[in-house]
């Protein structure tokens, strides 16, 4: 990271100004520049010098940097210096002079962010941040504030340490026949995307980590990224690495990928993915909510469904541990020693899996598969996003049944993408909870989001359970699993779920005790995608609204709490990122859940209506002009039975 500064004129003595700044952030070989972001309420524009300077001298003040300075930083890109290498960053030098930028400072705390900011003792006689030359060094010598030396000693040497890892992993993808190059070869042009240590959602302002951001401008359809099968980690690999014998039928694909993550990283160095293996992220660092603390759950979730969903997750992954353990482990334990597979490297492998391993159509002989994509799985997640990940096959057939293919995953565009736009990929449909039960975020602005409703309960105790479940079965409706509810629509399955549970033996004209055909019978012959009868609606209709408001109670807040709390966005930002996700979640949630209680009102509301608006156009056909289809007292609502009525009402 590189911080360039200038000293802008004073404005006033009593207003000393702050420094002009412009930020660089490497991205693998390549630099960003232009950087424009706000402190309190004085906006600073950037501008870096263009003398030609190479960047080991143009390297001054990162060390001198405070960590709330950089925290605010938008990046924007620039394609200057390509190529800078993680050895260009060398002493500090003389720094070129940026013109054209006054600024007006705030406060005296503000003039003190300012020396801070430059790394550098105040001199008499002098615009605050400007550096003693007295033993002839240069004015941006090297910080000495403790705050600076603190800086350094933190995020300045994770960002370094980052900027090596991609290096690194560009190097080792080069040598592995991944095309990452910036500049373009015989017949191959440019790499489309470059590798970026840092990545920010803009309209949330929340940092996503590392990414793929166009290196040009990207045209739709065009080829980003192509990874050979033999840089996957799939079940395959982990067969050539343990043997069939232990990766046998009976273990997931998730587990032997995981057994296989574990033992590559325990090889270290030794390890062929070393150099990916290096950028994957810790537990804490990804904060999937399958594997918070039960205090942590039952603190920021409490009441969400998705409190319970992590806990039985996490509670099934160890007992899948527990089983690999008593078996595969214990019958091998020279290539699973105890102390290298572990539960916590069993829960760090399967964090990289749920947020990185993805369901690809693979080739004919391998139509579809779980991997590993190194390289591919930088890509950061967008709901909206249709980029297609697929395998592909390279190569000639030859004569007397020779081939010469190769297989690889390649990942293609979905739409124009300008030069430094950031590159995505869609995850699938999927809730805040989901995002954040599996991936470690979720979206304030999520389109899709929807609450897991369990409904299987609800037929215990049910005279007529075992017919129902026959239909049920018959009709390949999963009551078993949660039903989802959208805050705008109803899925037909659940309607026809709950239009069957609330059918009772004598709306059949059956016994209780009837034979199990005449009750099959009974059941068939019923419609259940349609809403038929205006009593069975309703029931069925009260029934998802008792639900909703036993889900609404259950919660410690309140929509209205939740809200306040996202509205004010500076003490939103301060609360710790756990936190500020959980509230996202309820939040959806709650919106959800009142959405769809005002929906049930507005419906039920009017089904009293219905029977009243069939007989007076039945009574219209008695006269000439009710056939002629003439009505001068026409109702608002032109449904003619309850089907019609729900699609009027947008109720799908």
């Amino acid at each position: 990271l590189q911080l360039y500064a200038a000293e802008a004129p004073t404005m006033a003595p009593h207003q000393p100004t702050l420094p002009a700044m412009g930020v660089r952030v490497l991205c693998g070989s390549a630099h960003w520049a232009g950087a424009r972001t706000v402190f309190d309420d004085t906006q600073f524009n950037g501008r870096v010098g263009h003398d030609g300077a190479r960047p080991r001298q143009r390297y001054l003040t990162a060390r001198g940097a405070s960590d709330n300075v950089l925290d605010g930083v938008t990046l924007v890109p620039m394609a200057e210096d390509a190529g800078l290498d993680v050895e260009d960053f060398g002493p500090a030098q003389p720094q070129p002079e940026i013109q054209d930028n006054e600024f007006r400072a705030k406060s005296t705390a503000q003039q003190e962010d300012g020396r801070a900011l430059l790394g550098a003792p105040a001199v008499p006689g002098k615009p605050p941040g400007t550096a003693p030359a007295g033993d002839g060094s240069a004015a941006g010598a090297p910080p000495t504030s403790k705050r600076s030396k603190r800086w350094l000693s933190g995020r300045g040497n994770t960002k370094r340490k980052k900027l090596e890892q991609n290096k690194r992993l560009q190097d080792w993808l080069e040598k592995n026949d991944v095309w990452v190059s910036d500049k373009a070869d015989w017949g191959q042009a440019a790499s489309a995307v470059s590798m970026a240590i840092e990545t920010r959602e803009q309209l949330e302002n929340e940092a996503t980590g590392r990414g793929l951001v166009a290196s040009r401008d990207i045209a739709m359809f065009e080829d980003l990224a192509k990874v050979p099968e033999k840089l996957l980690l799939s079940r395959n690999s982990a067969i050539e690495r343990f043997g069939s014998e232990c990766i046998h039928k009976n273990i997931s694909d998730y587990a032997a990928i995981a057994l296989h993550l574990i033992a590559e990283k325990n090889d270290g160095e030794d390890s062929f993915w070393a150099p990916y293996l290096a950028v994957l992220p810790t537990v804490e660092e990804v904060g999937c909510a399958v594997f918070w603390e039960k205090e942590e759950l039952e603190e920021y979730l409490g009441g969400s469904p998705l409190a319970l969903e992590s806990q039985y997750v996490r509670m099934r992954l160890q007992e899948e541990y527990q089983s690999l353990k008593d078996t595969v482990m214990a019958n091998n334990p020279d290539k699973f020693p105890l102390e290298v597979f572990s539960l916590e490297a069993y829960e760090w492998a399967y964090t990289i899996l749920f947020s990185r391993a993805a369901k690809i159509d693979g080739w004919p002989e391998l139509p579809e598969f779980i991997c590993l994509m190194p390289y591919i799985d930088l890509i950061n997640h967008n709901p909206s996003s249709e980029t297609h990940i697929r395998g592909i096959s390279d190569g000639v057939d030859l004569p007397l049944q020779i081939s010469e293919q190769e297989r690889s995953v390649l990942v293609r565009a979905d739409k124009y993408y300008d030069q430094y736009e950031q590159v995505y990929i869609s995850y699938g449909q999927k809730s805040n909870g989901q995002l954040l039960m599996l991936y470690g975020f979720c979206l304030e602005r999520n389109a899709g989001d929807f609450i897991q409703v369990p409904m299987a309960h609800l037929l215990e105790g049910d005279p007529l359970a075992e017919a129902k479940k026959r239909w049920l079965e018959q009709h390949k409706i999963p009551y078993e699993r949660h039903f989802p509810l959208f805050r705008d629509r109803f899925v037909n399955e659940m309607m026809q779920y709950l239009r069957l549970l609330v059918v009772k033996p004598e709306d059949l004209g059956l016994p209780e005790n009837a034979p199990d055909d005449l009750l099959d019978k009974a059941l068939d012959s019923i419609n259940f995608r349609q809403a038929d009868a205006e009593v069975s609606e309703r029931r069925a209709m009260l029934i998802l609204r008792g639900i909703c408001d036993e889900l609404t109670e259950k919660y410690s807040t309140t929509l209205d709490e939740d809200e306040k709390l996202l509205r004010d966005r500076t003490m939103f930002e301060l609360l710790p990122k756990k936190q500020r996700m959980a509230v996202r979640v309820r939040y959806g949630e709650k919106l959800i859940l009142r959405a769809v209680t005002t929906t049930l009102d507005r419906i039920m509301n009017n089904l009293g209506t219905l029977n009243d608006i069939n007989e007076k156009r039945a009574n219209m056909q008695k006269d000439m002009w009710g056939r002629l289809g003439f009505d001068f007292d026409s109702p608002a609502i032109r449904a003619t039975n309850l089907d019609e009525l729900m699609q009027e009402l947008d109720i799908e």
